[in-house]
């Protein structure tokens, strides 16, 4: 499989976040799909994205670097939000939040069948006012 295929599939995957077409998740992951980090198969991610897009309808993911090599594809990204929902059972907070993340993917025929994803989950809950910020 050629790199720019790679590539592409993780694009597409960005319609599902940023658009909220969950059956590109359908069209990109094997059934069997497993994040080995979070333990997301396909039908959870959907949730996980709907539920986002609940609580952050604006969200919006963009790729900041992405290197691909074989079957592997991993992207740096960042997504922009305001929580105008329910997130983490705390009532939206109007606030606007910034989370980094890295996720490596793995391809075969032509799917998505195996990650691993890392966001800044302790960053976001603290600009949202969820947690308090760390002090040195």
């Amino acid at each position: 499989m050629s790199t720019q295929t790679i590539n592409d599939l993780v694009s597409r995957e960005l319609l599902a976040w940023n658009e909220g077409r969950l059956e590109v998740i359908d069209e990109i992951y094997a059934p069997t799909f497993i994040n080995r980090y979070t333990g997301e198969t396909p039908a959870v991610l959907k949730q996980k994205i709907a539920d986002v897009r609940v609580a952050f309808p604006d969200v919006h993911i963009t790729i900041d670097a992405q290197v691909a090599e074989g079957d592997m594809v991993v992207s740096r990204w960042t997504a922009h939000g305001t929580q105008q929902g329910a997130f983490m059972g705390a009532p939206a907070t109007h606030k606007h939040m910034e989370q980094t993340g890295i996720t490596m993917l793995r391809v075969e025929n032509g799917k998505i069948v195996e990650g691993w994803s890392r966001a800044d989950e302790l960053g976001l809950l603290q600009q949202l006012g969820l947690l308090p910020a760390m002090t040195g």
